[in-house]
């Protein structure tokens, strides 16, 4: 029996196509439609956008010398690449802010602005030091602003509950389940949330639900733990004691 000459057309058409298709292929989206692309082989520029967080928010600077808002950010936990609007392929390094602006793709900016100084916070009681990130520092001092519209005095960073809260996020997020159950356990409360972009929108979340309302504002608290992680999506948590 004769092969058709349109069937053998096409099996040498789409031959001939092969390592075109194979090239994109390797440039499409990860799962998570929200994260940047990270193709490999690909040589990039690393050039930074000027950033800056105000309020929980993430702000770039525009060529006009404008501030202007960003549709979402976070901040990379591993070394990688993404493809900007035009098709670049732009790599990026731990600790780097990874940020939207509409859908036009998305771009970096290394370093960010503290919103206050720590030590001049009122709504960041922290007598013994502990080292924050930037995230941390406006969880917490969200978290007081509730306490103290009502009375309430401010929680104080706790070292001991800093570090177990940290843990707890980093195993939530390693583990993709948010639950009360990952370890390491609480002394006392405990809020925890997932794939809030901000700390003002996770601590927001929180005042919307009775019971972690509840932990926030319970005035026989007197210490606070906070930790966030990136997993698929923000993981974040609040300890209290």
């Amino acid at each position: 029996m004769k092969t058709p000459v349109a069937l053998i057309i096409s099996i040498y058409a789409f031959l001939l196509s092969a390592p075109l298709w194979g090239e994109i292929s390797s440039h499409t989206s990860s799962k998570d439609k929200s994260r940047p692309v990270a193709p490999s082989g690909v040589r990039s520029p690393t050039e930074y956008v000027e950033g800056r967080w105000v309020e929980g928010s993430f702000q770039y600077k525009s060529a006009r010398g404008s501030w202007e808002p960003t549709s979402s950010a976070y901040r990379a936990d591993k070394d990688g690449m993404f493809l900007n609007a035009q098709g670049a392929a732009i790599d990026y390094k731990k600790g780097d802010i990874l940020f939207k602006v509409r859908d036009s793709g998305w771009f970096k900016a290394k370093k960010d602005s503290p919103v206050s100084d720590v030590s001049e916070d009122p709504a960041i009681p922290n007598p013994q030091g502990v080292e924050l990130s930037e995230t941390e520092r406006l969880i917490v001092r969200f978290t007081n602003l509730e306490r103290m519209k009502r009375g309430l005095a401010p929680l104080k960073v706790s070292p001991q509950l800093q570090t177990l809260t940290e843990r707890k996020a980093e195993n939530m997020a390693k583990s993709r389940n948010l639950s009360h159950s990952v370890a390491p356990l609480p002394p006392g409360g405990e809020n925890i949330a997932w794939n809030q972009a901000s700390a003002r929108e996770v601590v927001n979340s929180w005042m919307n639900s009775d019971g972690h309302r509840a932990n926030i504002l319970n005035r026989n608290y007197t210490t606070i733990g906070v930790g966030v992680a990136q997993g698929n999506g923000p993981y974040w948590a609040q300890m209290f004691k």
